[in-house]
């Protein structure tokens, strides 16, 4: 929440000074540079209406939360869903997404723009952490950074439908 801020001039560059009212928590620990996944097979386009497929090998057992940020009012979890459960990856085995034949990841244009920019997020953790709130770009984010840093690792990848 900002609480106040100014704006002054520096050398012909403008400086912002800001206030802000903030929650700040101190990790125990630090990332785990041997937790991490891999992600192929994802684009950086597509055309709406193009199918999404990708792979995802982490170098760890582990459980994998996808999100997918149109913006910041628009956010929906893609994975676990009501067609694939939550399921724990094996370390060093390639999981291809998505995981059953009945579903589809289908990019979709919502606006009347040329492009749209959406974010995926795959947020791959060492224990099953449900995510149960409401989707919004402020919950999501909350509950990344409430897991300690050395029990997560996280991905964010720019997806662009024309």
């Amino acid at each position: 929440e900002v609480l106040e801020g100014t704006i002054a001039k520096h050398l012909g560059v403008d400086v912002y000074k800001v206030t802000i009212n903030a929650k700040v928590k101190k990790y125990k620990n630090t990332l785990d540079p041997q937790f991490q996944i891999y992600v192929t097979g994802l684009q950086s386009a597509y055309r709406g209406g193009e199918v999404i497929q990708f792979d995802v090998t982490p170098t760890q057992k582990g459980f994998l939360k996808l999100f997918m940020f149109e913006n910041e009012q628009n956010v929906s979890v893609i994975y676990p869903n009501a067609y694939e459960p939550s399921l724990s990856l094996e370390g060093g085995k390639m999981v291809s997404f998505p995981t059953t034949s009945i579903l589809d990841y289908v990019a979709e244009k919502k606006t009347k723009a040329t492009s749209e920019h959406n974010y995926f997020i795959f947020v791959y953790t060492k224990i099953d952490i449900p995510f149960l709130l409401q989707p919004t770009y402020e919950n999501i984010l909350s509950w990344i950074y409430a897991i300690d840093p050395d029990q997560r690792t996280v991905q964010f990848h720019d997806l662009t439908i024309y």
